[in-house]
C-alpha cells in the first residue's frame, strides 16, 4: 500500500514526531519535523508480506524498517478520516489533535511504488501515476466536513505564468512553463537584473563574472566566456529578488513583513508600535473582572479597548455600561456593579408578625401571627424579577372557641365566639350564681374554666 500527500503546516516550535500506524501497530519514526510553514511532499508505503514500511519526505527516503503488522491486510468497508486523529473506531475524536494547515494531492495506491516514481511525484506531475488506484485527491474534495476551506484554484501541477513581458526588458529564452521545466532568462542589451559583472577584457578566451546586488540572488551560470567566433557562450544569468519575508526576516514577532525589490520592510501590527524590528507592547489596563449577578462583554484590555457590562434579570447596573482603557493604563470610569431591584416593603397583616427586612429581588419574608390568632395564607413570599411579591400577604384570624359551656338554669349573653370574646351568665329567678359571671375565649381555643353554676336560692328556716 502506498499513500502520498502534499502538506503545509504553520511554522511552530512545538515537538513534532511522525508515527506510522497499521492495523493497531505503530512505529515511531526519526523523520524530521515539517511544521516550518512550507509545502512538503510526504509519502508512506507499507507491505503486508514482511511488514516493510518507508517514509519519504520531498522525494527522499527519510526512515523505514520491517516487521510492522506482518501478514495482515487492511480490510475494506471502513471509513477513511483525513485531518483528524481517531483514538477508537467510530469515536475518540479530540479537536486538539486535529490537523492545522493545508493538504493537497493525497493519493492512495494498492501497491508499493518505486523510489523513482516517488521522486517523480515529488518533483513533477507524471500523468501515468497522477491518480491513486484506491483513492485519488478528487475523491476527498467532495467529503470535506468541519472547519475546512477548499481552494478551487490550486497551483499544483498547473503551468507557471509566462515570464515574457512580465518585467520590462526581461526576455525568456525558452517558452516552456510546464511543471519541472527550466527557463533561462536574459535582459535586453544594456540591461541586467539587479546585478553587475566584473571583467574588462572582451577578447576571445576572456570571461566575465556576474554578481547580484544585495537582496538579489543569481539565477544561472555566474561566468560567460568569449568564444573564438566573437560571441559569448551560454546565456547571461539573472538577478532575482530574495523574498526575505519568506526566508525569515528580523521583523518583530508582532510585526508584518513586506517584501520589496532587493529589500523588505517591517510594520508593527496594531496596537503594537515601533519601527517594525522592535515593537513595543501596548498599554494594558487591569482586568475589570465580572460584576456579581452580571456579565461582561470584552476580554481585551489594551489601550483604546472597550468593555460592556450588563446585569442579570432582577438587578440594575449602578455605574456606566461602557468603560474604555486609557493611554495611562487606567479605565476612564469606575467599575460598575449590579444591585438587586426592590419589590417595596411587604404588607404586614393585622395582628401579624413579619420576619425579614430585605425586600430586593430573590429575598423572602416569613409571616406568623400574634397570640390568639392563626395564619390563613402563605407562610412566606418572595420578591420576583417582575418586582412583585410572589403571593398576596396572609391574614391573621382570631382563634375560635366554639360554644361556651352550658350552665343549667342560666341565660348566656355572648360578645362572640373568638379570641377575647366573653360569655356572661345570668341565673333565672329562684337561682343564684356561684362562680364567675363571665368567662373569656382564650388563645388556646377554649373558654376559661371553671364555668359558673346556678344553685337554688335557700332562704333558710323561717323565724318563729
Amino acid at each position: 500500500m502506498e499513500a502520498f500527500i502534499s502538506v503545509r503546516t504553520p511554522h511552530s516550535s512545538d515537538p513534532f514526531r511522525w508515527v506510522v500506524y497499521v492495523n493497531g501497530k505503530e512505529r515511531v519514526t526519526d523523520c524530521p519535523a515539517v511544521n516550518d510553514g512550507r509545502w512538503h511532499h510526504v509519502g508512506v508505503s507499507w507491505r503486508g508480506r514482511d511488514g516493510d514500511w518507508k517514509v519519504y519526505l520531498d522525494g527522499a527516503l527519510s526512515d523505514g524498517g520491517k516487521g510492522l503488522s506482518v501478514g495482515t491486510t487492511i480490510p475494506g468497508g471502513g471509513a477513511l478520516v483525513l485531518g483528524q486523529d481517531q483514538d477508537q473506531k467510530g469515536e475518540g475524536f479530540n479537536p486538539v489533535e486535529s490537523f492545522v494547515g493545508s493538504i493537497s494531492q493525497l493519493n492512495i495506491w494498492d501497491c508499493v511504488l518505486t523510489a523513482q516514481q516517488i521522486k517523480a511525484l515529488a518533483t513533477s506531475c507524471p500523468k501515468d501515476i497522477s491518480r491513486g488506484s484506491v483513492l485519488a485527491w478528487s475523491d476527498f474534495l467532495t467529503g470535506a466536513m468541519g472547519r475546512v476551506k477548499t481552494t478551487a484554484g490550486s497551483i499544483f501541477c498547473a503551468d507557471c505564468p509566462l515570464l515574457e513581458n512580465a518585467v520590462p526588458h526581461l526576455r525568456a529564452l525558452s517558452p516552456a512553463v510546464s511543471p519541472g521545466a527550466q527557463v533561462q532568462l536574459a535582459c535586453d542589451p544594456g540591461f541586467y537584473l539587479f546585478g553587475l559583472y566584473t571583467g574588462t577584457d572582451f577578447h576571445a578566451g576572456s570571461a566575465v563574472t556576474y554578481h547580484c546586488n544585495s537582496g538579489f540572488y543569481l539565477l544561472g551560470e555566474p561566468k560567460m566566456l568569449c568564444a573564438n567566433g566573437g560571441t559569448w557562450t551560454g546565456n547571461p544569468p539573472a538577478c532575482l529578488d530574495v523574498d526575505e519575508c519568506a526566508l525569515g526576516s528580523d521583523c518583530d514577532a508582532h510585526a508584518r513583513c513586506h517584501n520589496t525589490d532587493g529589500s523588505y520592510s517591517c510594520t508593527c501590527v496594531h496596537p503594537y508600535s515601533g519601527n517594525g524590528k522592535n515593537c513595543t507592547e501596548p498599554v494594558k489596563c487591569k482586568d475589570p473582572g465580572f460584576p456579581e449577578f452580571g456579565h461582561r462583554d470584552g476580554s481585551i484590555f489594551m489601550m483604546g479597548s472597550e468593555v460592556v457590562f450588563t446585569c442579570e434579570e432582577g438587578y440594575e447596573l449602578i455605574g456606566s455600561t461602557h468603560i474604555t482603557c486609557l493611554e495611562s493604563g487606567t479605565w476612564d470610569l469606575p467599575f460598575p456593579y449590579c444591585r438587586a431591584l426592590s419589590c417595596g416593603r411587604a404588607k404586614v397583616p393585622e395582628n401579624g408578625i413579619m420576619t425579614g427586612r430585605n425586600f430586593t429581588f430573590g429575598s423572602k419574608v416569613t409571616y406568623s401571627c400574634k397570640k390568639g390568632f392563626v395564619l390563613k395564607g402563605p407562610v412566606e413570599v418572595r420578591c420576583l424579577a417582575s418586582l412583585r411579591w410572589s403571593r398576596a400577604p396572609p391574614v391573621c384570624e382570631p382563634v375560635a372557641c366554639g360554644e361556651p359551656p352550658a350552665v343549667q338554669n342560666a341565660n348566656i349573653t355572648l360578645t362572640g365566639r373568638t379570641f377575647l370574646s366573653t360569655a356572661t351568665y345570668n341565673c333565672t329567678e329562684g337561682y343564684r350564681l356561684q362562680g364567675p359571671a363571665e368567662v373569656v375565649c382564650e388563645a388556646s381555643g377554649r373558654w376559661a374554666s371553671p364555668a359558673p353554676s346556678c344553685v337554688t336560692v335557700d332562704c333558710g328556716d323561717p323565724r318563729p
